[in-house]
């Protein structure tokens, strides 16, 4: 059962993974390592700690042995407290070649459920690193949350193909919690990402037994929903801690050997049941992270021989895509329908998560592809995805069903732009697309409007914005969201930060020049519209203004037939975004 709804609905589970599934690396527990240190400080000064470590410590010092005060007592620098830790958590040569504290299996089927799609959030009390370096294999690189500042700085967790909360810490983090008042309590922020997690999340446990962790404790019983199924994994019967929260959460019991046979079989289960949906499809809806949708791109783009392959992907996404954004999947209207700000932001996360591998398909062609084959992949995708049937239902349903290629043309404009690619760029804005039930035809810079798909005063309103008062929430939330798609391609946060504003501009551009004969031009006023009134923000419209003046008819877009190679028009089309910008109410 937990096989098929993992392989039917993939990011939906996130995993609650403890000791357990660490132990047969033979990583030491925290308590573990604690009273073994304390064992270390005594021999130091000729004493026996037996029988009783722990108490020993206590009448010896005067305090509760906690974690990093038994540390602190036996190294003073940093420096020297790291390389204590690290002979209990890192393996020597010997070690390694024993499979010593390097990632299980039970690590590694995890990483490549991960890679494939299937799990998107890993919540552990593990403060090892075998996750990491197994994610590391399948070149994958999680946002690890270990920290308070970690978890205030956090990016929204549907923008990451992989985030993982290590609650108690990491090792080499002197804020490590491992005695039992360190359990009790969580700071405010993590409990609060903890709820959210539990609150929105199907749940997989396995390999904890509830009984030390207090305040994870507390966080599980506090969740009053259960959108999805909780299944909870277990050797042999559960201890009274665990029946108490397998009750309270209606969970499904599983009977297990162990942690590496139990993900083992549900990786083994989940495949073998995409390859019977798929029909032999090498790739599809679940089957590859974005991630590796985007490093197959660019192997494949730059394969002489993979033609066939890329082109079976692309097709392969596609329908995918349009059959899972299809309207009898998000009813325009009656009760599923969004009506309300809150339904509205649930329903652009579902058309984020589908959209994802068809996301890092545009994005990494933009960057990558050079060729008119592959440009034409990209247009083909966008264009079936873009041009959608008409239909009737509520206003906010009927524009949002739009949102999906608005994504794509996002993505591939970006990665477009990051490779100084104009082609491929100024072909994906201009792309004609039918209008739903007319035979008119539109680009697609001005059919995909973000203002057209989210009206502005709603976009401010979205619950993922840290800053309700964003003047251009629309492109902000869409600057946060698509930053982790490029970001292989574009590594610099400032170097990102430049490139969104130039790809905004350059589209408000060829939109504000195609609808030149109407009296309202269209045109989308992104981030970089508010960045105007600030002398001490990058300026991108002065740039694309001295890049014009210096170049002239040589300006890279013109060469490629944007603004039908005239540079007046191109003048003109910028200064008609400068006007609208000079008239906005926040200007």
């Amino acid at each position: 059962m937990l096989g098929v709804s993992m392989q039917a609905m993939p990011g939906v589970y996130a995993l609650l993974v403890g000791s357990g599934v660490s132990r047969a690396a033979s990583i030491p527990s925290g308590y573990e390592v604690t009273t073994d240190l304390i064992r270390r400080l005594a021999s130091a000064v000729g004493e026996s700690p037996e029988p009783d470590a722990e108490t020993w410590f206590q009448d010896k010092f005067g305090e509760a042995p906690g974690y990093s005060l038994v540390l602190s007592r036996i190294a003073k620098r940093p420096a020297e407290r790291a390389a204590i830790l690290r002979a209990y958590f890192e393996p020597t040569s010997t070690e390694r070649a024993e499979s010593i504290k390097t990632p299980t299996r039970a690590h590694r089927a995890i990483a490549r459920l991960v890679a494939r799609g299937y799990v998107r959030v890993i919540v552990t009390t593990n403060f090892d690193r075998l996750m990491e370096e197994a994610l590391e294999e399948q070149a994958i690189r999680p946002v690890v949350i270990s920290t308070l500042a970690a978890v205030r700085g956090a990016t929204p967790l549907q923008h990451n193909s992989c985030t993982l909360i290590k609650l108690h810490g990491d090792y080499l983090d002197p804020a490590i919690k491992n005695t039992q008042e360190e359990l009790s309590t969580y700071s405010t922020p993590l409990n609060r990402l903890l709820d959210r997690v539990l609150d929105e999340w199907g749940l997989i446990v396995c390999g904890w037994s509830a009984e030390w962790d207090i305040a994870l404790r507390m966080a599980v019983e506090r969740c009053a929903n259960q959108r999805y199924t909780t299944y909870w994994a277990s050797r042999g019967v559960p201890g009274p801690f665990e029946q108490k929260l397998i009750a309270l959460r209606r969970a499904e019991t599983i009977p297990i050997r162990d942690a590496d046979t139990f993900f083992e079989d549900i990786e083994r289960t989940v495949l073998d049941l995409a390859q019977r949906t798929t029909a032999g499809m090498v790739t599809g809806p679940g089957t590859l992270a974005p991630q590796a949708v985007f490093r197959e791109v660019e192997d494949l783009v730059g394969d002489p021989q993979g033609r066939t392959r890329l082109r079976r992907l692309f097709r392969d996404q596609t329908s995918a895509l349009v059959q899972a954004i299809a309207d009898d999947q998000f009813p325009l209207s009656g009760a599923p329908a969004p009506a309300s700000v809150p339904a509205i932001a649930e329903r652009m996360e579902a058309y984020e998560r589908l959209s994802a591998n068809a996301v890092a398909c545009m994005a990494a062609v933009g960057v990558f592809g050079e060729q008119q084959e592959q440009l034409d992949l990209s247009v083909s995708m966008l264009k079936q995805v873009g041009e959608r049937p008409l239909a009737g239902g509520i206003v906010a349903s009927i524009n949002l069903r739009l949102y999906p290629g608005l994504l794509l043309l996002y993505a591939g404009g970006l990665g477009a732009v990051a490779a100084r690619n104009w082609k491929t760029l100024v072909k994906l804005l201009s792309t004609p697309l039918e209008e739903a039930g007319t035979s008119q035809l539109r680009p697609a810079v001005v059919k995909l409007d973000p203002d057209a798909i989210l009206e502005p005063r709603a976009a401010q309103q979205l619950p993922f914005l840290d800053n309700p008062r964003y003047h251009s929430a629309f492109s902000e939330h869409l600057f946060q969201l698509l930053r982790d798609p490029l970001r292989e391609a574009v590594m610099a946060e400032t170097e990102y930060d430049r490139l969104f504003d130039r790809y905004e501009l350059l589209a408000a551009m060829v939109s504000a020049d195609a609808t030149r004969e109407h009296p309202w031009p269209t045109m989308h006023i992104g981030r970089f519209g508010w960045k105007a009134r600030n002398p001490g923000r990058f300026q991108v419209l002065a740039e694309i203004e001295a890049e014009m003046d210096a170049e002239e008819d040589g300006w890279p877009p013109l060469k490629v037939g944007a603004f039908g190679g005239e540079l007046q028009r191109a003048r003109d089309a910028l200064a008609r975004v400068v006007g609208v910008i000079s008239r906005l109410p926040w200007f």
